[in-house]
């Protein structure tokens, strides 16, 4: 499978839908009488994830982009406001989301690591600290520089917390999809631009 952005729009779209149907319980709540909405929970995460690695932090030029290049992954989008307002309601989502991916991605192994104190000697994984540091580093200046964490344009909390998730989402479902395709760099987000 190459890695390209209608591939990690299809298999993330497949995998959310997925997600949902097996608990259900991780959408948004809705009252049980009312309009149903057009864009189910999964056709919301998929285009955050695609909005914030397209590098759009404007919901308006995201939708108009999307409407005029997008449209075949993308029938319906809602208008930016509504997008903007079930995107805040889906933080909880957007945090399964992140933790489902993290579990199905075979890369993903935590051990703690602490420097030593001065009264202990060399702790396990030492020589791993300092290019760890710099795997953090690189990390960061993704976030920062390629996802535009620092120019998210959240103005309420709610705003904020879903903005930084779509980001988070995004790195994780880039090192997902890159993982399970094969690609040599897990991180890389080349393949995605257009």
């Amino acid at each position: 499978m190459k890695p390209d952005l209608d591939s990690l729009a299809t298999a993330l779209y497949v995998g959310f839908g997925d997600l949902l149907k097996q608990s259900p319980q991780l959408a948004p709540w809705r009252p049980s009488v009312g309009i149903a909405p057009k864009l189910s929970d999964a056709e919301l995460v998929t285009p955050a994830v695609l909005q914030a690695l397209l590098g759009f932090t404007s919901e308006r030029r995201w939708i108009r982009h999307a409407r005029a290049h997008l449209r075949h992954l993308f029938p319906y989008l809602p208008m930016a406001l509504g997008y903007n307002k079930r995107l805040r309601k889906a933080a909880a989502l957007l945090q399964q989301a992140i933790r489902l991916l993290a579990i199905y991605a075979t890369l993903w192994n935590l051990r703690l690591l602490r420097p030593a104190r001065e009264s202990e000697g060399e702790r396990p994984g030492a020589p791993m600290l300092k290019p760890l540091r710099q795997v953090i580093e690189s990390i960061n200046e993704t976030f920062k520089g390629r996802l535009d964490l620092e120019r998210h344009r959240g103005r309420t909390p709610s705003g904020v917390i879903a903005r930084v998730l779509q980001r988070v989402l995004t790195l994780t479902a880039a090192i997902w999809h890159n993982d399970h395709t094969g690609q040599p760099v897990k991180r890389a987000l080349t393949a995605y631009d257009h």
